[in-house]
């Protein structure tokens, strides 16, 4: 019950996220046609943590609190382009693919023990007068993509299909 007193825990997240997505089509030539298309989900939070020093994780001997804020980027574009012909017995469909896919993280955190008043909580961490403590984070990868693919058929019963793939990738060395 020590957690429950007025004042001795507290913990608060609040997250904003915005997803999106739209894309294009266009038949710029006849028997060519191109979709692209982009994605995105942008997203930021704030975490705020406080515990008394008679809380259960204070044991009575100081207060601490924290916060951290972290936020996230996310983008996808994909491209696709097909080109599809009839040349009497012999149909061929080329295909082509390219995908850029990004995601960005940062953040930061701090802490301190002590605070100085406890109904500040998290908010005022300058008033927390012992271990003081931050930190902070950065991460951010990215993959590259290119798919081609050629489809031939003779009277439709003979087919080939050629088909060829290449990533990147920032996390390979």
């Amino acid at each position: 019950l020590a957690d429950e007193q007025p004042g001795e825990w507290e913990a608060n997240i609040r997250t904003n996220r915005f997803s999106g997505s739209a894309y294009i089509e266009a038949t710029p030539i006849q028997d060519l046609h191109i979709r692209s298309t982009f994605a995105t989900t942008q997203m930021s939070s704030v975490a705020g943590q406080f515990y008394g020093k008679n809380s259960i994780n204070g044991k009575g001997a100081s207060s601490q609190a924290s916060i951290t804020n972290n936020q996230s980027s996310f983008i996808s574009w994909e491209n696709l382009l097909t080109y599809r012909k009839q040349l009497n017995d012999h149909p061929i469909e080329l295909t082509g693919v390219t995908s850029y896919i990004q995601t960005v993280n940062t953040g930061n955190w701090t802490l301190g023990q002590n605070q100085l008043f406890p109904t500040q909580s998290w908010y005022n961490l300058g008033a927390a007068n012992q271990f003081p403590a931050y930190g902070s984070n950065y991460r951010k990868e990215a993959l590259v993509s290119f798919t081609g693919r050629i489809n031939y058929s003779y009277l439709g019963r003979y087919l080939l299909t050629i088909t060829r793939r290449s990533d990147g990738s920032s996390k390979l060395g």
